[in-house]
């Protein structure tokens, strides 16, 4: 017991320190709350979050707001906006300190995930360091933080360990009740902080899923069974405030070749786009040492099913298709007119999921290797010198795209907008979609619950 402890509080200090890095880097990345609400995406933000803001100041349902916003002004028919429990500290914090405050807690959601992943798989802290690395810095995470998709639809990647860690059980083991019930948890606390994008995307990988062997349909239809209900206060309102929406063809890569740019090039937030889309739509940026370690230790073992990674040879299909789909405009003519998926508009942001994978399965096959790697001359000092040179490559990618810099080169970045005002009297279908949704989000999630604790409770009696 004596001769653990040494070790324990070893591993409590290294993940406290990196742990703080992250929180330091996050802070700083966006400049510790001055915050351009004038700046890309981030008037809409300001748009949300003001909304939100007066709501719980003065106790108030904001059924409807003005002006209009995203084809209508039914506030709560809106996927993008945040009914996380936190936005009551609205309610005491200035906008600006509410931003930093939630990316670090959503950033602790990703860490802790992360340590999960570690302690599941028991992996060495080389391999832990790689996947911290790729997972908490790089291009797409920081870049669509610095435009400002943090009120909702980007903030939802830090759940995305807990969603493959389901994935990882799911194939190694097999699908079970609790496992299916886990997974549509996952889902909702996406949906909540209104990342419905990354619902959306989670949806298509466990389809993906359920179709590469016989037998996982089902389970996968219980997912998704389970994740409707719990979405309900999402689902009706949106039936009910915008209808059909149809946002054209979405936007992919438009060739293979920009795809292994957005990985390997550090490209300036103006960088030219084919579409005149901002780079930030298509920067997945890991640098030449996080692709060599992605394609070497993730993909290429996952391909021809070497050593740990044997088991999950069945996520290339899943891995493979969110690629394709996120290609050229394959996502349109295969599910550009099916309901809700016809809403997704920037389809290179889905490549952002197989690479967040091949990094939790390009660190198991690294630990798998250590050894053979250490018997290697300088082996270790190899390892070292690709953590160190993907440190330094990350690190520049995100001096180049931190808030401050992309607000010293727009003009007006740091002007606030105007405030939406709460709009009284709210369209009665409306709000009875409103009200029924959530009754039925709350019973599916109190059924969930008291599945999950049965499940449980069965487990520590048996």
């Amino acid at each position: 017991m004596t001769a653990k402890r040494p070790g324990r509080w070893r591993a409590v200090v290294v993940q406290g320190a990196l742990y703080i890095l992250g929180v330091a880097h996050w802070a700083a990345f966006l400049d510790f709350g001055r915050i351009p609400f004038g700046l890309y995406d981030w008037r809409q933000v300001h748009f949300y979050q003001s909304t939100l803001k007066m709501a719980v100041t003065a106790g108030e349902i904001p059924w409807r707001v003005a002006p209009a916003f995203h084809f209508n002004d039914l506030f709560l028919s809106s996927p993008l906006s945040m009914l996380a429990p936190q936005i009551i500290l609205l309610r005491w914090m200035s906008l600006p300190v509410f931003e930093v405050l939630n990316v670090l807690l959503l950033y602790t959601v990703g860490f802790v995930g992360g340590v999960r992943f570690k302690a599941a798989f028991g992996l060495s802290w080389t391999a832990y360091l790689a996947f911290f690395l790729l997972f908490n810095f790089n291009g797409y995470l920081a870049s669509h933080l610095a435009v400002g998709h943090v009120g909702g639809q980007g903030i939802g990647y830090f759940f995305l360990p807990w969603f493959f860690l389901g994935i990882l059980e799911w194939v190694r083991s097999g699908p079970s009740r609790r496992l299916s019930l886990e997974l549509a948890l996952v889902i909702f606390a996406m949906g909540l902080v209104g990342s419905f994008h990354f619902c959306t995307w989670s949806v298509i990988f466990l389809v993906l899923l359920g179709l590469r062997r016989s037998g996982w349909l089902g389970p996968t239809i219980r997912v998704l069974g389970v994740s409707a209900g719990l979405a309900a206060y999402r689902l009706l309102p949106g039936l009910a405030g915008f209808g059909k929406l149809e946002f054209g063809s979405p936007a992919g890569y438009p060739a293979i070749g920009d795809m292994f740019a957005a990985l390997a090039f550090l490209r300036p937030p103006g960088y030219p786009t084919v579409n005149a889309m901002g780079w930030w739509e298509y920067d997945m940026y890991v640098g030449w040492a996080g692709l060599a370690v992605l394609a070497l230790y993730g993909a290429l073992p996952l391909a021809t099913r070497a050593g740990r990674l044997k088991p999950f040879a069945r996520l290339d299909l899943p891995v493979a298709g969110m690629a394709l789909l996120s290609y050229w405009e394959v996502y349109w003519f295969l599910l550009g007119g099916a309901p809700v998926l016809s809403v997704e508009r920037v389809v290179s942001r889905m490549l952002i999921m197989p690479v967040v994978l091949l990094a939790m399965l390009a660190a198991v096959r690294l630990d798998e290797l250590r050894s053979r790697i250490n018997r290697i001359p300088y082996g270790s000092w190899l390892t070292v010198s690709v953590l160190a040179l993907m440190t330094a490559q990350l690190a520049c990618h995100s001096m180049t795209w931190r808030v401050s810099v992309l607000a010293a080169r727009i003009p007006g970045s740091y002007a606030v907008p105007a405030a939406p005002v709460i709009v009284p009297g709210p369209a009665l279908v409306y709000a009875a979609s409103v009200l029924a949704g959530w009754a039925i989000t709350l019973a599916a999630l109190g059924a969930v619950v008291y599945a999950l604790w049965k499940t449980g409770k069965r487990g520590r009696m048996s």
